[in-house]
């Protein structure tokens, strides 16, 4: 009867002591570290009893095999080496995060040079870690994961810890490094409207109540298309143009914000986190031209959002002791309420 290796079944012990084994880094100086997974190590040790084989017997032949199965073992912890070593920074594909939300990250990006291995990414903060996974091939990088953020913020990486197996799936080697890259957090957008007024009806009034227009902008995401001129509506996105009305030209009071960052002596932490994602609900809603005074920061909000400069003061946002800069607009404070 032939033999079925699926029969064969390893005690428990022996799992457990193998399971140990693996577990076991050894430190090569200069952030290395260098494991074996469970076949790496039965490899491992057929090739110490080879070499001792070959030591005892002085046969060429075990030597040679001892020599060959070296020197690919050494090439694959060097291709590991240097994959793990000129790793792109994983922060510049990551996505803006929200907080409580949970973030599925497929990202690609070109890799500078030829590979084709899976490296685990471990970017550690403060706090913490968020955990990926990136796939090389072909010339591309994919970066997969969940990531989830349960505090505002930004969250500056301190370092990153690579591992990878590729390409034999015998030996772990792992490198931590120093990073320079962070994730923006915004808030939980918070959804209100000013007293008095009703923003959708005040626009659409606004907007489509035979006002004439004079000018033409830039389109913006969210702009009616009957506003887009139609001599300019051609090609990209980037090439439409959009109607700009004698309304529009002066700033509307709901198009000026300014947060006043103070906290009363009785306000939870709590109360300033709910009024920045009012604010950040604001931002969301905005079409046009606006202006956000963040404290004592100023902001224009399309060219501030696209940059992400707004993003990253709202997320990093700290009680203030002076009130909001600017003058009229809407004004949004933490609440009195106890």
């Amino acid at each position: 009867m032939a033999y079925d290796p699926a029969d064969l079944k390893l005690p428990g012990w022996l799992l457990r002591v193998l399971d140990l084994l693996i577990a076991i880094r050894i430190p090569l100086g200069r952030g290395w570290r260098l494991g074996f997974t469970r076949p790496g190590f039965v490899f491992f040790s057929a090739l110490v009893g080879l070499w001792a084989a070959a030591l005892y017997s002085g046969n060429n032949l075990l030597y040679l095999s001892g020599a060959m199965i070296t020197a690919i073992s050494v090439a694959a912890l060097l291709q590991t080496r240097h994959i793990l070593k000129s790793f792109p920074d994983p922060a510049s594909m990551l996505p803006q995060l929200q907080q409580g939300d949970v973030t599925i990250v497929r990202r690609e990006g070109e890799l500078l040079f030829p590979a084709a291995a899976v490296v685990a990414i471990q970017w550690c903060y403060d706090d913490g870690d968020f955990s990926l996974l990136g796939r090389c091939e072909a010339g591309r990088l994919s970066l997969q994961g969940r990531i989830q953020a349960q505090r505002r913020g930004l969250y500056r990486c301190n370092s990153l810890r690579l591992s990878s197996a590729a390409p034999l799936g015998l030996f772990l080697l792992e490198l931590q490094r120093g990073d320079s890259g962070e994730i923006v957090v915004m808030p939980e957008p918070v959804s209100w409207q000013a007293e008095g007024l009703n923003a959708s009806a005040a626009s659409n009034e606004l907007r489509f109540g035979g006002d004439e227009w004079h000018d033409l902008r830039l389109y913006t995401p969210g702009d009616a298309l009957s506003q887009v001129h139609w001599r300019k509506a051609s090609g990209e996105l980037s090439d439409w143009r959009v109607k700009r009305f004698a309304f529009d030209a002066a700033q509307r009071p709901e198009s000026v914000l300014r947060v006043d960052l103070r906290m009363p002596a009785h306000a939870e932490a709590a109360a300033f986190e709910r009024l920045l994602g009012r604010v950040w609900f604001w931002v969301l809603e905005q079409r046009g031209d606006s202006t956000l005074f963040l404290g004592q920061e100023q902001f224009a909000v399309t060219a501030s959002m696209q940059s992400g400069a707004l993003q990253r003061a709202i997320a990093a946002a700290v009680p203030e002791t002076s009130p909001a800069a600017g003058d009229g607009g809407l004004l949004l404070a933490v609440s009195d309420e106890r």
